[in-house]
């Protein structure tokens, strides 16, 4: 294990994830579509402000799911996802290429026909390329409540726990609403993908018709992730110690969506960054660097494929 590159440690973590959480749900053959997104974006050039230079990001996604309806009342949802970014600095260069990869099963169960309640266990990783694979993994899990109000409206909410590389366990409410408001507008929050980049956040959708669909939201973006060890271009005169670096904004977006057939639909999407903040953090959180950086331009395109 320790002769492969990070890149094919991910990947091999990745199959194993994915065999351990299929085991259990083998015996399920009454269960729904399954859901593959492949998605791409670039980041453009945006300025860092007191140390000066640029940096830019390509990322790649890759996220699959599937609905096990246990019974009329109980049903599982295992969600996979791995995304990588490519960064480049202008100047001093405190990370370069970022894996990060996650692995949630919700359970949920319905109490009647308006009431449902779910939760289950989360496990990740996030680290800098050639960084220290054993150091990189978060743990945590999900809890909440969806009331089905109509057959227009559901309402929901939740908590997320996890833990945190170097710093304290993080609390993430999550408020969820799905409202087809009528034949042509909807809106929802949750957990949204465009241009190779994910996070929580809210948008509202205008259908043109059963095929062709635009969209605008705004989403929560963080990164956090191990450092490689001899990654340190801002030293702090301690030689040997676990550092962590994390990327966060808020992505404001537009997206259209065609839906070619029922199996495949396409999206390209365009935006900015707003509130971008770099960071390096030290041992138990101990601030090493800290930067603001401005308002980035970012495009890309996704895939949804359902088997």
């Amino acid at each position: 294990m320790k002769n492969l590159s990070f890149a094919r440690r991910a990947i091999f973590t990745l199959a194993l994830a994915t065999l351990a959480q299929a085991l259990p749900l083998a015996a399920a053959q009454n269960g729904e579509e399954f859901r593959v997104s492949v998605g791409a974006g670039h980041r453009f050039d945006a300025d860092i402000d007191n140390h000066g230079g640029e940096f830019n990001e390509t990322r790649v996604s890759l996220s699959a799911t599937r609905e096990f309806k246990i019974n009329d009342r109980w049903k599982l949802d295992p969600f996979l996802s791995y995304r990588f970014s490519a960064y480049d600095f202008s100047q001093r260069e405190p990370w370069d290429e970022v894996h990060a990869a996650r692995a949630t099963v919700l359970l949920q169960y319905a109490l009647n026909e308006k009431w449902a309640v779910f939760g289950g266990p989360t496990v990740g990783f996030a680290a800098d390329d050639d960084a220290d694979f054993d150091k990189a993994f978060t743990f945590g899990g999900a809890v909440g409540a969806i009331y089905r109000v109509n057959e227009r409206l559901a309402i929901g909410a939740g908590v997320g726990v996890t833990t945190e590389l170097e710093d304290n366990a993080r609390i993430r409410p999550a408020i969820i609403v799905k409202w087809r408001i009528n034949d042509h507008w909807s809106a929802e929050s949750g957990y949204f993908e465009v241009a190779g980049s994910g996070g929580p956040g809210a948008e509202i959708r205008y259908h043109f018709n059963e095929r062709w669909s635009l969209a605008g939201g705004a989403q929560y973006h963080e990164t956090r992730f191990r450092l490689a060890d001899y990654r340190n271009p801002f030293p702090s005169g301690r030689r040997h110690f676990e550092r962590v670096g994390e990327d966060t904004s808020l992505p404001v977006y537009l997206k259209a969506h065609w839906q070619a057939n029922q199996k495949i639909g396409v999206e390209a999407g365009v935006g900015v960054s707003l509130g971008g903040e770099l960071r390096i953090d030290g041992e138990d959180g101990h601030k090493i660097y800290r930067e603001d950086y401005d308002p980035a331009p970012f495009a890309g395109v996704r895939a949804v494929f359902t088997f």
